[in-house]
C-alpha cells in the first residue's frame, strides 16, 4: 500500500466522524427546540383558557371574562380562581384550604395570609374579585 494512500483512509475516518458530529448536533438542537415549543404550549399561553357561558359567546379569553365579571372569593373554585393573574392551580388550591379551614374571607387583604400571595400579587388580583357571590360588574 502507497503512503498516500493511509492517509486518504484516515481523512475519510475523520469525515465521516464529523459528519456523525454535526448529526448529533443537529439532532441535539432539534431536540432542545421541541422541548422549548412543548414548554411554550404549556406554560406560555396563560391568556387562551376558554370559558363557556350560558347567555355570551362561545369562546372568550379569561381577560375578557373578568373585565365583565367579579370572581367571588368565598365560593370560587379553582377554575375560577386560576382564571385571575398570577395564579395556577397549586396557587388557587391553597386559597381554597385556608378558606375551608379559617372560614369566609370578610376581606379581600385575607389573601396576603395564603402562602405564595404577597402585596404584588394581591394588587394584581384585587380589582378583580367580590366577597359576595357570582356577580357582573358591568
Amino acid at each position: 500500500m502507497e503512503p498516500w494512500e493511509d492517509q486518504e483512509t484516515e481523512l475519510s475516518e475523520d469525515a465521516a466522524r464529523e459528519k456523525d458530529n454535526v448529526a448529533l448536533r443537529l439532532i441535539f438542537v432539534l431536540v432542545i427546540l421541541g422541548l422549548a415549543a412543548i414548554l411554550y404550549g404549556v406554560f406560555g399561553r396563560r391568556e387562551s383558557i376558554i370559558v363557556y357561558e350560558k347567555d355570551q359567546p362561545a369562546i372568550r379569553s379569561a381577560s375578557e371574562v373578568l373585565q365583565e365579571h367579579s370572581i367571588p372569593l368565598n365560593t370560587a373554585d379553582t377554575y375560577q380562581l386560576q382564571l385571575l393573574p398570577d395564579i395556577g392551580p397549586e396557587l388557587a388550591g391553597r386559597i381554597i384550604a385556608y378558606r375551608e379551614s379559617h372560614g369566609p374571607f370578610t376581606a379581600v387583604e385575607e389573601l396576603l395570609e395564603v402562602e405564595g400571595i404577597g402585596n404584588v400579587t394581591l394588587s394584581r388580583i384585587r380589582d378583580y374579585l367580590t366577597l359576595e357571590g357570582p356577580e357582573s360588574t358591568s
